[in-house]
């Protein structure tokens, strides 16, 4: 595995690649984010890590402009501890956001856990799903409503849509979500996948608060009932 390192702390930088070493990962470092985003093209990895070290640094901008150049697995380590700040991270591309201090161990096994989900089949290789009145594009990882033209999702975004459309009319239990997206299980992640059906639903709902396409059932999980037209 190679993972690729944005930062401008070189300090802390040489403490993550020491840490992903030790893990079998072999990481470059950019200490300059833009530059190390206009360089992916030419050594691109299999991860890359936003290491976001000073509460001025906007990780959010640089998730922005990756994003411009690839869909790859990107994950924020962030010293911001307040859901707003996750929230805007996950909504401009980040795949993931581990808040510091974080365990080494933890970090590793996230990424493993990532990287299994993104690899496990080229998005290329899936057929475009439809569903009422919902398209979705494994290749361009979009989703298209009538009131939305192709939304681009992230890769959270997109596998739990997709494992939602693959199951369209049954009620999938929360547990079952969270492996299946996350590729790992665990009551922590409960908020998590709150948290992400909130934004998927920001991206395909006329009406995020009053859903009609993905819709909770009270104390068991989520399921995917579209109307057959809008």
């Amino acid at each position: 595995m190679r993972a690729l390192i944005l930062t401008d702390q070189a300090e802390s930088a040489e403490f993550l690649a020491a840490v992903l070493r030790q893990g079998g990962v072999v990481p470059t470092i950019a200490h300059n984010p833009l530059a190390g985003i206009a360089a992916w093209s030419e050594d691109s990895a299999d991860v890359v890590l936003v290491d976001a070290n000073q509460m001025d640094f906007d990780a959010v901008a640089v998730c922005r402009q990756f994003r411009q150049h690839s869909a790859a697995p990107l994950v924020v380590l962030s010293c911001h501890p307040d859901e707003p700040h996750a929230l805007a991270l996950y909504d401009a591309g980040a795949d993931d956001v581990i808040i510091k201090p974080y365990s080494p161990r933890v970090l590793l096994a996230r990424l493993r856990a990532l990287l299994r989900r993104s690899g496990a089949v080229p998005l290329a290789a899936l057929s475009t799903l439809n569903a009422g009145a919902i398209t979705l594009n494994p290749e361009f990882r979009t989703a298209s409503t009538p009131e939305r033209q192709a939304v681009h999702l992230t890769n959270l975004e997109f596998r739990l849509l997709y494992v939602l459309m693959v199951n369209r009319g049954q009620v999938l239990r929360t547990e079952t979500l969270i492996e299946k997206v996350w590729g790992y299980s665990g009551e922590s992640e409960r908020g998590l996948l709150t948290g992400l059906v909130m934004r998927l639903r920001g991206k395909i709902e006329p009406d995020p608060k009053t859903p009609r396409y993905v819709l909770t059932v009270p104390g068991v999980g989520y399921t995917f009932s579209p109307p057959e037209s809008s």
